[in-house]
């Protein structure tokens, strides 16, 4: 159960994974053409610092395009991507063009992101970018920018950054919503009946290793009934699976209603648990009850009286009445305090 709750997670973290993949080859190898480009025009210092930059992000990629750890790879990456838009603003890029590259370079970048990292990521950028124009560390700055044109940029940046974390965010609760969907049908599968949506084997076993140690130190019976119906096998024969399903989904309808009454059903276990839970299906036609906090053994009997009273005449499903009956066996745990 625990490995399959991990299932969607690491779907998702494997996807983000192999976008990084891709992203970091076409960005590397765009670089590397824009450096070229650069370098042919003489213009050798944006021409080497972008082949710098390509060249990382490809040892990068090529360190982690084999490795489970994405997380550190987005890291690694998110720093080479700040120190990239941060160059294009000192330097203006080519025909002070840089700062509109960091638009399209930073929505890229959060968008392969969680929301944490993203945050941190977009945020670090907005914020040095910010001292960078309008504190005395513009002298760092070599490219020419009006007031105008700072503001723009600083507020275009922010809004992109803010528009980014709300879309990553309502992914990311929708990431969450889907996850616990996916972990209650996990939850069903595993530990309930698909047919008739009782308890199975599993979640059987798992409430009678609670239960048992409860009932016995505070010196209560444990009854348990183990129900088989007989000739249900001719059901099948004669009428067809659907209708031997059709008479189990009536059973186990009528079973919760039979035990269902506070002075002959175990109580709930405290645990959030419906009344039904301390019914199961163990396998085809076998049904168990568990019955916790009996005054007497004898109560038991009568509740599987109670039971077998349903077939008498046969038992109705589906509008026929099928010639079967049931056999029901009774345990009864011995109260340590007699």
């Amino acid at each position: 159960m625990k490995k399959l709750s991990h299932e969607l997670p690491d779907i998702r973290s494997h996807k983000r994974f192999q976008l990084w993949k891709l992203l970091s080859s076409i960005g590397a190898l765009l670089l590397l053409i824009f450096s070229l480009v650069n370098l042919a025009d003489q213009n050798y210092r944006l021409g080497g610092m972008l082949l710098a930059f390509s060249l990382v992000i490809l040892l990068i990629f090529l360190t982690y395009r084999r490795s489970d750890n994405s997380g550190r790879a987005m890291t690694s990456l998110n720093i080479i991507i700040i120190f990239f838009c941060l160059y294009l603003l000192i330097s203006g890029g080519r025909d002070n063009t840089g700062i509109l590259w960091i638009y399209p370079v930073l929505i890229t970048t959060l968008s392969v992101n969680v929301f944490r990292s993203a945050a941190i990521t977009g945020g670090t950028l907005v914020l040095i970018s910010t001292l960078l124009l309008f504190t005395p560390l513009s002298d760092f700055i070599t490219a020419e920018y009006s007031q105008t044109t700072a503001t723009r940029f600083i507020v275009t940046l922010t809004l992109l950054y803010i528009i980014s974390l709300i879309g990553l965010h309502y992914e990311q609760q929708a990431y969450r919503t889907i996850q616990a969907m996916h972990n209650q049908d996990l939850h069903k599968l595993a530990y309930y009946d698909g047919l008739t949506g009782l308890p199975n084997r599993n979640s059987f076993k798992r409430k009678l290793a609670r239960i048992v140690p409860r009932t016995h130190s505070k010196h209560q019976y444990l009854g348990l009934l183990y129900i088989d119906l007989d000739n249900f096998h001719t059901v099948n024969d004669l009428y067809g699976h659907q209708t031997g399903d059709q008479l189990l989904v009536t059973f186990a309808e009528s079973l919760q209603h039979t035990v269902r009454t506070r002075d002959l059903v175990a109580k709930g276990d405290g645990e959030g648990e419906s009344e039904s839970g301390n019914l199961a299906r163990l396998a085809g036609d076998e049904f168990v009850v568990l019955l916790s906090d009996l005054k007497h053994p004898a109560d038991a009997a009568a509740i599987a009286q109670r039971i077998l009273m349903q077939f008498d005449g046969g038992f109705e499903a589906g509008g026929l009445v099928h010639p079967i009956h049931a056999s029901i066996g009774i345990a009864v745990s011995q109260n340590e305090s007699g």
